[in-house]
């Protein structure tokens, strides 16, 4: 899951609902077991969007509809069952907010996984109530089956290289709102322009074309992507002239976002081999501070590294971090002179 404001529970708890957590929502102490249920549940995920697509073909749902009513049914029962045991154990995952177990399982319920896992159920509770509650025709219903393709959200569960996506936009999610708004005042502008420049052409006034500002927007988001469809374009020497414009400003308007999320993409990649980096230092730093102990519990003396590689070795892993060397002790400025 993605990470959350607290570490969750590492202690040892003999009852069955800690048995549940284990197996379904425990990171720390992920044993094959969870390992399995994760796949599962990735696997369904799998073949619960495949299905969504596989339906879309006419000859399929001649043949199988019936088919994939039943696996849908089963999806979103095993989706629904692993929800509620998320719910209902969310007190192990939250351990810190609160001695009330209604706080834990309220914040697993509005936090980001668990707002993804309840929409990834969303279609049972609206085919049980609206139904049964509202006069509504059933058209309506086969409109909510777009929401299944929300369980492709699930998988951020489990792959971090779906996490890091959302990170990257939480991040520059400043940075991207000045570029959306900057593009919309130039769409704005752009429509704008090209309305009054073109909207009384004889051939805009007889095919419907740039008839007002907002039809207009269409055409202003078409030239500023660099798309172009084609579906209405200026006729006027004016209006090409403004068009010509447009479409160069708009390849500096696609560069802005796209510019943005690739550094941050690139940033955030090397702070995690930073980070993984400095863990292997830690527990390289931690392995040699508890073999040291070890000679001095011992009586003996570690290996002495005066007269190999090893020095420059000290100097290029902990020479800016640290003052003394991990593995002998010794002072890194005058290690080589030893």
């Amino acid at each position: 899951m993605s990470a959350e404001n607290n570490v969750p529970v590492t202690k040892t708890d003999n009852s069955f609902r800690y048995a549940v957590f284990d197996v379904i929502d425990n990171e720390v102490t992920s044993d094959w077991r969870s390992q399995t249920v994760d796949g599962l549940i990735m696997f369904l995920i799998v073949l619960s969007l495949a299905s969504t697509v596989a339906e879309s073909f006419q000859y399929m749902r001649d043949n199988y509809d019936a088919y994939f009513d039943i696996f849908e049914n089963i999806t979103l029962f095993l989706f629904s069952s692993e929800y509620l045991l998320r719910v209902w154990t969310a007190d192990y995952k939250y351990p810190n907010i609160s001695n009330n177990r209604w706080a834990s399982r309220w914040a697993f319920a509005t936090s980001g996984s668990g707002v993804i896992d309840f929409a990834a159920i969303f279609p049972l509770f609206m085919n049980l109530l609206v139904p049964t509650f509202f006069d509504l025709d059933l058209r309506f219903i086969r409109i909510l089956k777009v929401t299944r393709m929300l369980r492709v959200l699930k998988l951020s569960s489990f792959t971090r290289s779906v996490m890091v996506v959302g990170d990257v936009f939480y991040e520059k999610r400043y940075e991207l709102g000045v570029t959306l708004f900057t593009t919309f005042i130039v769409m704005l502008v752009a429509s704008t322009m090209m309305y009054y420049v073109e909207h009384d052409a004889p051939y805009n006034l007889e095919n419907g074309k740039f008839t007002n500002i907002i039809s207009t927007m269409w055409w202003s988001v078409a030239t500023l992507t660099t798309v172009g469809y084609g579906d209405i374009y200026p006729v006027t020497p004016w209006g090409q002239f403004v068009g010509s414009i447009i479409a160069v400003l708009g390849l500096g308007i696609v560069a802005l976002p796209t510019a943005i999320i690739g550094a941050a993409f690139i940033e955030k990649i090397e702070k995690q081999q930073e980070e993984l980096r400095l863990e292997e230092e830690k527990k390289m730093i931690q392995d040699a501070i508890e073999e040291a102990e070890q000679h001095k519990i011992n009586g003996t003396k570690p290996d002495d590294f005066a007269n190999s590689a090893q020095h420059d070795k000290c100097m290029l892993r902990f020479g800016h971090e640290f003052i003394f060397c991990p593995y002998c002790g010794k002072n890194l400025q005058q290690h080589k002179k030893h």
